[in-house]
């Protein structure tokens, strides 16, 4: 199921995000690509500089396993994470997607 069916089921359903919003693509993303969920802490993974995205440098990136009861096993997160990088905009363009595609 793409990113775009899983909103339509989530509102259609009725269901809010937590902040009592309906649900949108990009969050859906945040959620899928969400390393937390695994039981694992990342730090120190964006560069916090004002008006700067860059990640930070791999070896500055600071990953605590099991620091938390995972909601996702490590294999379904990391099937997920092969999954998003096949369906990549930049491996695939989004119109030559069928409705197999996550970011359909």
């Amino acid at each position: 199921m793409g990113a775009k069916e899983i909103v339509k089921t989530l509102n259609g359903e009725g269901l809010r995000t937590n902040k009592g919003k309906p649900w949108n693509k990009n969050y859906v993303y945040y959620i899928l690509k969400n390393e937390k969920y695994t039981g694992t802490l990342v730090w120190n993974q964006q560069n916090s500089s004002p008006g700067s995205q860059k990640p930070q440098n791999t070896q500055d990136i600071i990953r605590v396993d099991n620091n938390h009861p995972p909601i996702v096993d490590r294999e379904t997160f990391e099937k997920v994470q092969d999954i998003l990088s096949e369906r990549s905009p930049q491996k695939v363009h989004p119109r030559g997607c069928t409705n197999n595609c996550v970011t359909g």
